[in-house]
């Protein structure tokens, strides 16, 4: 709910709450009327083009995972998934990724020390981090980017780009 309020905030809309003991809850969520036509710009998809790869994604929220490995497969991923940060070590000894997609925060263990342990494995690895808390500590980490949750498709795609440069 914090992040729906933090969203609604940023782009100038409000969250209305309704709640009545022994119905239930409705939220409203009221978003501001466009301001001038939006204009055919170039898509992001012919900016940065299609790419080719595979990816590890390892993410305890099973709709966030699943939500983010179509998004990775209509990109032309290959993408392997696992909800636990373990068995990612493991399926990284079975076979590497090109890119490691993570959450930050994970029960067991941390998407950050999920990335240091693999990065003594293969110390180009390169690493998009997905979070919904802040993510200020991420910046040191080398040759990773960071994505706040709830990303756009258009944003996790150019955070890979952005990985390709690097």
């Amino acid at each position: 709910l914090a992040m729906v309020f933090g969203t609604m905030k940023q782009c100038g809309g409000f969250v209305e709450v309704q709640s009545r003991w022994g119905v239930g809850t409705t939220f409203a969520l009221w978003f501001p009327r466009a301001q001038q036509q939006l204009s055919a710009a170039p898509s992001t998809e012919a900016t940065l083009g299609t790419a080719k790869g595979s990816v590890l994604l390892v993410e305890d929220n099973l709709a966030v995972a699943q939500v983010t490995r179509m998004i990775l497969v209509s990109l032309g991923y290959e993408v392997r998934v696992t909800h636990d940060p373990q068995q990612a070590l493991s399926i990284w000894q079975q076979r590497r990724a090109d890119v490691l997609v993570t959450d930050v925060e994970m029960p067991g263990m941390s998407g950050v020390r999920l990335r240091q342990l693999l990065a003594e494995r293969d110390p180009e690895l390169r690493t998009v981090f997905i979070t919904g808390h802040s993510h200020e500590q991420l910046a040191a980490q080398p040759r990773s980017v960071a994505l706040m949750k709830p990303f756009r498709r258009a944003e996790l795609q150019e955070a890979l780009a952005t990985l390709r440069r690097l």
